[in-house]
């Protein structure tokens, strides 16, 4: 059998008014990815020929958010039946299947989407697939009706099913792969004489059908199938998610001291025998090499952290920095667009910003690198071996070199040689006082 190519049209048109947000509802984050980014990095897991993505009038951010993939607009929001008729519109569907996903569905599991695509590629040549599910409770959902041979004879929505049909427990998550040789004409002939007054995709089905085509089904995780439509269930979204992203890491050898406590990213890599203590927010772009240790309440985010380097508690690290082998960033310790070198200790209360920072670098309490002017931003570089003292205040741009010691208390302006100690502040000068300590003693103790 000649392969049959395949494109993807996602669903991304709706407005979302129960999420109550400014923000289109299929930009809304799960794990630190859009709605609309989980759907498509499924779909790319198939390889298909192309990505078309529905959206709506005045959505040009979801249409950013597709990039690189093709949008088209639904002018109106009629219904699944009329999206897909925007997105394939004048296009030439000969042996073609077109898979049907929702932007809203950020959990779909790329499995299932392939166990879908194998049954719709079988012998007996589906005209369609559905994605079906069996949730706890099937309120809401499209049921699937079913002949003695097990495939689906129609779809019937909640609101037109009768009462023996709404006690069908095998459901509809409205996704699918359909034949597309045809489906043009077909989209074209649906009606919309239904409790909603909209065009209902599957009502593509008794027009397959009366071209001798079956319509299969296979099921997937109803708990992974289910839509969002409100801040509860993006919440709900969320934590399943994050239970599934604990337990990949946890099977990869992380350690994860209080899981419920530690929150991921989807594109978090992480090596094994990494420790992650409680309440650490991981977010977007963060990889951690082996044997690395996250202490408690630390947050990360576009970050690299190498072998052995011990971030925390307290921790901030942010903005493409990166964290060398077997370095301690310590309580209190933030850290943003900053390159720390092997072996190199910030170990408690200082902003560590626009640095590149050697190997075996001790950098002390309360110290400060001043990056901006009130226009421009610049940075510092510090060499191996360099001693920053505590409270020191270094004006970038300016280098410290190799083996140099800055002393507490000074404000660098300047650079710094190798092999150098250096000092930036007011001479101290001690003068006689006794005079006015024996006046201040009286006037405590109340004489005059």
């Amino acid at each position: 059998m000649t392969k049959r190519k395949l494109i993807c049209v996602i669903l991304a048109a709706g407005k979302g008014t129960r999420m109550k947000s400014a923000l289109p509802k299929v930009l809304h984050a799960v794990a630190g990815r859009s709605m609309l980014g989980h759907v498509i990095a499924a779909a790319e897991a198939l390889r298909p020929e192309g990505i078309v993505v529905v959206v709506g009038p005045g959505q040009e951010e979801v249409v950013t958010a597709a990039v690189p993939h093709e949008t088209a607009l639904q002018i109106n929001q009629l219904g699944t039946g009329d999206a897909v008729r925007s997105a394939l519109r004048d296009r030439d569907l000969t042996g073609t299947d077109v898979l049907v996903l929702f932007g809203d569905v950020p959990l779909v599991p790329p499995e299932s989407l392939r166990d879908l695509y194998t049954r719709h590629q079988s012998d007996d040549q589906p005209g369609v697939t559905i994605l079906g599910m069996r949730p706890e409770s099937p309120k809401g959902y499209g049921r699937l009706v079913t002949d003695e041979k097990d495939y689906v004879t129609r779809v019937v929505e909640e609101l037109d099913a009768s009462e023996q049909e709404r006690a069908i427990n095998l459901c509809s998550s409205g996704m699918m792969i359909l034949r597309g040789d045809k489906l043009n004409d077909y989209l074209a002939r649906i009606k919309n004489d239904n409790a909603k007054g909209e065009y209902y995709l599957l009502d593509v089905l008794p027009l397959m059908r009366g071209d001798g085509a079956v319509a299969a089904y296979v099921e997937g995780p109803a708990d992974d199938l289910n839509g969002v439509n409100d801040r509860a269930q993006l919440a709900i979204a969320e934590s399943r998610l994050q239970n599934k992203l604990r337990h990949k890491h946890m099977m990869s050898g992380v350690t994860l001291i209080d899981p419920s406590s530690v929150y991921f990213s989807t594109d978090t890599e992480i090596g094994n025998d990494v420790t992650i203590e409680p309440n650490v927010v991981i977010g977007p772009e963060v990889k951690i090499e082996p044997g690395a240790k996250i202490k408690a309440f630390s947050y990360l985010a576009n970050v690299y952290v190498e072998s052995g380097a011990n971030i925390g508690p307290f921790s901030r690290i942010r903005e493409k920095s990166r964290i060398g082998k077997n370095s301690q960033i310590g309580n209190f310790v933030e850290v943003k667009k900053s390159n720390i070198g092997a072996e190199t200790k910030a170990s408690h209360l200082t902003y560590l910003c626009d640095l590149d920072v050697g190997s075996f670098v001790n950098i002390g309490v309360g110290a400060l690198f001043s990056n901006w002017d009130g226009v421009n931003k610049y940075r510092t570089k510090i060499g191996d071996y360099v001693f920053v003292g505590a409270n020191a205040t270094v004006v970038s741009p300016v280098e410290i070199g190799n083996s140099s010691f800055v002393t507490a208390g000074s404000t660098i302006t300047e650079n710094v040689p190798d092999d150098t100690v250096a000092f930036g502040r007011a001479r101290q000068v001690n003068r006689d006082h006794t005079e006015k300590t024996i006046l201040f003693s009286q006037k405590k103790k109340g004489q005059k």
